[in-house]
């Protein structure tokens, strides 16, 4: 897990590069395209053409990000998301919808079945990239959130047990004396 480190505004700086991306999307120039924009970030790139090819995908390739085309034959990207995030292994992996699909209604439909954002076609690079790193940058501060709470309750689970140990240990001479005071 990549550690933050400050930016001269006082902002955690976290290394995206090497982070995972799922790209599902059934036009192959279109996913060309989102991937020549998404390697020279640095991600990972991994690139299918339907639901039911990102269901099976997922598992092995374990992203941290999915970006989920709406149209796809088979099962379209709604009912992909709404699949993925009953996995608890995905449950918490941010979903970004890129469609051409820009009707409020889809817009609230992509929502609703658990994504994150949506993005709509034709986007553009600079902005599609901004926001991959505002939900991948959120998703590892997360990350970090979650090891220090581990971490803390480790150290408050050996606190504990070390002050049973000393407890314990002051209460035999403590008994030895009063015994003998009496």
């Amino acid at each position: 897990m990549p550690q933050p480190t400050a930016t001269p505004n006082g902002q955690p700086r976290i290394d995206l590069a090497g982070r995972r991306i799922l790209v599902v999307e059934d036009d192959r120039m279109n996913a060309r395209i989102i991937a020549s924009i998404l390697r020279p970030e640095g991600y990972v790139i991994s690139e299918v053409d339907s639901g039911e090819a990102a269901l099976l995908a997922y598992p092995e390739f374990r992203p941290d990000l999915v970006l989920l085309d709406v149209v796809m034959g088979g099962i379209n990207g709604f009912e992909t998301c709404r699949q993925l995030k009953a996995d608890p292994t995905a449950a918490n992996v941010p979903v970004i919808f890129i469609t051409a699909k820009n009707q409020p209604d889809d817009i609230v439909a992509g929502l609703e079945a658990g994504g994150i954002d949506y993005v709509v076609k034709p986007f553009q690079p600079r902005e599609m990239i901004a926001r991959i790193r505002t939900h991948l940058h959120l998703r590892a501060l997360l990350e970090s959130q979650k090891k220090l709470i581990d971490d803390l309750s480790k150290a408050n689970a050996a606190k504990n047990h070390f002050l049973g140990i000393a407890a314990h240990d002051l209460r035999n001479p403590l008994t030895s004396i009063r015994g003998l005071s009496e």
